[in-house]
């Protein structure tokens, strides 16, 4: 349905809908920017069933069962390894800043060195050795 390469378009879409869902429900969002990041405790109801929603949509985009599928080419395995997960790495730096701000930047930094081990890799097998695949 969505490629892996507009996960964090899609966030952003399903944040918006959520926004839109509450104010429905009449619990508004704050809008001063400056009382974000809320912390648990400090949101309503409708903010923390905002922060799950899009708590549950990271950790699935950066499950195993959101991998891009195969498709028997190496080089283009790779590459498609490397954009999912750097959209992991956005998703889990957004919802840090918006959420629980530093609480997972030790998992987003180790998550950007398998970003850099992977493309090392790409880089060597595919970039070097074109003939490679």
């Amino acid at each position: 349905m969505f490629e892996a390469g507009n996960a964090v378009g899609i966030f952003r879409w399903v944040s918006q809908l959520l926004e839109a869902i509450y104010r429905a429900e009449g619990e508004e969002e704050s809008e001063e920017r400056d009382e974000w990041p809320k912390l648990r405790g400090e949101r309503t109801e409708a903010e923390e069933k905002w922060s799950q929603m899009e708590h549950d949509w990271y950790k699935y985009q950066c499950s195993r069962h959101a991998l891009p599928p195969k498709t028997g080419d190496y080089c283009t395995d790779l590459k498609a390894k490397i954009d999912w997960k750097r959209n992991c790495q956005n998703l889990q730096s957004q919802y840090d800043e918006m959420w629980s701000p530093g609480r997972h930047q030790d998992i987003i930094d180790d998550l950007g060195g398998e970003i850099r081990d992977v493309m090392f890799e790409y880089d060597v097998k595919c970039q070097q050795n074109p003939s490679c695949s």
